[in-house]
């Protein structure tokens, strides 16, 4: 499985059409900022320029995609339906065209901040770089046997403390040493990184089965409590450029 790493480094050399996390984004002219049904404007989270993608199969290889989030304390986030576009966006130019200057696009900008001094920033202290590379990774990953034996542990009423403590620690090891260096990081494919569990449900894993984007916390972002944030599509979707109906999650320790 092929997966785009990226490298996220905070910079103010960033061009309006660069993939980013925050700063100002590309906006054709003629569109608006994105809202939900309150009309209130979505905070801009990150965009890639699909041109950092070449060879990632069934991805777009060209235009902009871009992650809109509300301003709100869970950043958009509905635990009853992780599809609500109503707390998110996500969009997708399909060609670079003409665009609003930076002026022109701070006139426009007026985001719902539900807390201004909790919003004044959103997950980066300022505006960051995305550089992204190909890179190679397992073909598989038994999330399932991982579930299982923390589970097992956890449920062992038999254990005392100690002992279920060592076990914790010694799966714990297993899932570092095996597969956490596989799955951790800011990227696209490939597969995703939980802080606590998996979101999707089994019919779920089987709609939503490509990680279009994950951003992970590190030395520029963080995300709540050193969180991690998964944007999910359909692969038949992807390859169509069809982002209509994308899976939002995002957790933290």
């Amino acid at each position: 499985m092929i997966v785009a790493d990226a490298s996220v480094n905070a910079s103010k050399e960033i061009k309006i059409t660069d993939s980013k996390i925050e700063g100002i984004p590309y906006i054709p002219k003629g569109k608006k900022i994105p809202t939900n049904s309150k009309e209130q404007q979505f905070m801009f989270l990150a965009q890639i320029n699909c041109e950092d993608l070449k060879g990632l199969e069934d991805f777009p290889q060209e235009g902009i995609l871009q992650f809109w989030v509300l301003g709100e304390d869970l950043l958009g986030l509905d635990f009853d339906d992780y599809t609500n576009r109503d707390g998110f966006d996500v969009i997708y130019y399909e060609k670079i065209e003409d665009y609003y200057s930076e002026d022109e696009f701070k006139e426009m900008y007026n985001p719902y901040k539900f807390d201004l001094k909790y919003m004044e920033t959103l997950i980066a202290s300022e505006p960051c770089k995305m550089k992204f590379f190909l890179e190679k990774q397992k073909e598989s990953f038994n999330y399932e046997l991982l579930d299982n034996l923390f589970k097992e542990v956890l449920e062992e009423e038999s254990l005392g403390f100690n002992e279920k403590d060592k076990l914790y620690e010694e799966v714990e090891k297993l899932y570092d040493d095996e597969f956490y260096e596989e799955i951790v990081g800011t990227k696209c494919n490939g597969f995703p990184y939980f802080t606590q569990w998996e979101p999707r449900d089994d019919e779920q894993m089987k709609e939503y089965d490509t990680s279009l984007f994950q951003i992970d916390s590190g030395k520029e972002v963080m995300i709540g409590d050193s969180g991690v944030m998964h944007f999910f599509i359909n692969r038949e979707k992807l390859k169509n450029k069809d982002f209509s109906d994308v899976f939002y999650h995002w957790d933290c320790y």
